[in-house]
C-alpha cells in the first residue's frame, strides 16, 4: 500500500469516527428531549431544514479538526507533540478571538443562516458563502499538504 493511500485512508476513517462520535450524541439528546411529542422530531427536523444544516456543520467542522491534526501529526516529531499542537492550533483561534476561523465562523454562518428570513433552500448556500474558504479550501488544502508531506516523512 503506498504511503499517500495510506494517509489517506487513515484521515477518512478518523473523519468518519470522530463524524459519528460527534453527531450521534446530538441525535440522541434531540430524541431523549423531544421524543415523547411524536412528530415534532421529525417535523422540527424536516420541515425547518435542521438536519441538513446540522449535518453541513458537523461536516465542515470534522473537516477542519481532522485536516488541522492530520497535518500537525506528520510534522510532528512525536505523539505528545502532536496532540499539544492539535488542541492548540483548534483553541488558540477561539480564545484569541479569530474570527474567520472555526469554530466562531462556523458558529456565526449557522447562527445567521437559521436566524435570516432566507428560505429553507438558501441556508446551505448562505452557510457555505459565510465559511466556504476556512471550513472547505483551507482543510482540502492541509489535507493536500499532508500527503505531499507523506513522501518526506516515515509512515507506518
Amino acid at each position: 500500500m503506498g504511503r499517500k493511500r495510506l494517509v489517506l485512508s487513515k484521515v477518512l476513517a478518523v473523519f468518519v469516527l470522530l463524524f459519528t462520535a460527534s453527531f450521534l450524541p446530538f441525535i440522541l439528546t434531540v430524541a431523549y428531549i423531544f421524543g415523547d411529542t411524536g412528530g415534532f422530531i421529525l417535523d422540527a427536523f424536516l420541515s425547518r431544514g435542521l438536519l441538513p444544516l446540522y449535518l453541513l456543520y458537523w461536516t465542515l467542522a470534522v473537516l477542519y479538526a481532522v485536516a488541522i491534526s492530520s497535518i500537525l501529526a506528520l510534522v510532528s516529531p512525536n505523539t505528545f507533540v502532536s496532540i499539544m499542537a492539535g488542541l492548540s492550533a483548534l483553541y488558540v483561534p477561539y480564545s484569541l478571538g479569530a474570527s474567520f476561523l472555526p469554530p466562531r465562523v462556523l458558529n456565526t454562518a449557522i447562527f445567521r443562516a437559521y436566524t435570516s428570513e432566507i428560505a429553507l433552500s438558501g441556508w446551505i448556500p448562505h452557510l457555505l458563502s459565510s465559511a466556504f474558504l476556512s471550513c472547505v479550501v483551507l482543510p482540502v488544502l492541509l489535507i493536500a499538504l499532508a500527503v505531499c508531506v507523506v513522501e518526506r516523512r516515515d509512515v507506518k
